[in-house]
């Protein structure tokens, strides 16, 4: 309410109210869920990761340091690809709610018009599309997310595998390793 008249004259009834109910409640969910491991994650990072360059500096494993440093990002990057995609498609299956609240709010308000100049079939077009483009934006959101853990595992499979093969090229016994 404290817009100015600009503000309200250019922004749809609809989509204020879709974004005030929906992004309140992904606000709200997504603290209450990932509170604890906002907090506990970077923490278990930098602990990892400081105790394996102590390990490796203790060990003469500088080698295996180095390597882990710069091949971790390289299997990283499709995975923070595929979540700025997955970003990109929240956020337009947000506009796209704010779309159909806007097509359901107009044709609710404005019914008697709607009857009265027979646009029944015209506003249920209207309301159709806009909720097929959502579906459809929701469903490539879905499926994004679906691709997320299993490229997760993929990535984290395929680097062990490499780490453990340059692990047994450089020498280094099992006992290293595992202490990893």
């Amino acid at each position: 309410m404290n817009q100015s008249m600009e503000f309200h004259n250019s922004e749809e009834v609809g989509e204020m109210m879709s974004r005030c109910q929906n992004d309140t409640g992904t606000i709200q969910s997504a603290i209450s869920e990932n509170i604890g491991q906002l907090t506990r994650s970077p923490i278990e990072i930098l602990s990892v990761l400081g105790f394996i360059t102590w390990f490796s500096v203790q060990n003469d494993l500088t080698g295996i340091l180095i390597f882990l440093f710069l091949g971790m990002p390289v299997f990283l990057l499709p995975i923070f690809a595929l979540g700025g995609r997955l970003k990109k498609y929240a956020k337009k299956t947000m506009q796209q709610i704010g779309n159909v609240m806007v097509r359901m709010q107009e044709t609710l308000s404005c019914v008697r018009l709607v009857k009265a100049y027979n646009m029944e079939n015209y506003e249920k077009d209207r309301f159709d599309d806009s909720n097929n483009r959502f579906f459809k934006l929701t469903m490539k959101s879905k499926r994004y997310e679906l691709l997320l853990a299993p490229m997760t595992e993929a990535a984290a499979i395929c680097f062990a595998v490499i780490f453990l093969i340059y692990s047994v090229i450089e020498g280094v016994t099992f006992d290293k390793i595992a202490a990893l």
